[in-house]
């Protein structure tokens, strides 16, 4: 089931089952599965929520006070392993279908988040009461892929320009002008902003 899920998208779904449990409830649903999404710090479901003007501390203390309003289920809360309910099983499948739609190979914790919200559960209200549409929780997936994307890209070319660098450096010292104008130009094309 969770073959295709980032580490970061586990822990959420690992996280969701403890709220089951700090909950006292017999299986975590589709608002614990919110509540793990948020409880993943510097995940991609928090830094989507900022993007959508959301702050991930104020929807967990929505989603708690949802949580608290039900009864407890004291007798199935001390099961040792916390399943999941079908609704929050409709949000996995959503959130796989949500990460082939925007045609990513993992499934992430931002593609849980657009699962929540396309569920149609008590969690989606949640969302949706705080102005969240799917259009924008999209853009913000996207946005925030890129930019990650861009940042991770930065930090695997900085050795290589160090490399280039100390090249120009050794080809100008043995008058390798030729040489080390493709070199510069290379190095120019590596950290031209895109």
């Amino acid at each position: 089931m969770f073959e295709r899920f980032t580490d970061e998208a586990k822990l959420a779904a690992h996280e969701a089952r403890h709220a089951a449990v700090a909950g006292r409830a017999a299986a975590a649903d589709d608002v614990h599965l919110l509540i793990g999404c948020c409880s993943v710090e510097n995940g991609r479901a928090l830094a989507c929520l900022a993007r959508c003007g959301v702050e991930g501390e104020v929807l967990v203390a929505r989603s708690w006070a949802l949580c608290e309003a039900r009864p407890p289920n004291e007798a199935e809360s001390r099961s040792r392993t916390v399943t999941f309910t079908p609704a929050a099983k409709r949000v996995l499948q959503l959130a796989r279908e949500a990460a082939d739609e925007l045609r990513h190979r993992e499934i992430g914790s931002d593609h849980l988040l657009l699962g929540v919200l396309r569920a149609d559960g008590e969690a989606t209200e949640l969302l949706r009461n705080l102005g969240i549409t799917d259009e924008d929780l999209c853009s913000a997936t996207l946005a925030e892929r890129s930019a990650r994307l861009d940042s991770e890209a930065a930090a695997a070319l900085e050795p290589m320009t160090r490399v280039l660098r100390d090249a120009l450096e050794v080809c100008t010292a043995a008058g390798e002008q030729a040489l080390a104008a493709e070199l510069r130009a290379l190095i120019e094309s590596l950290e031209k902003p895109k």
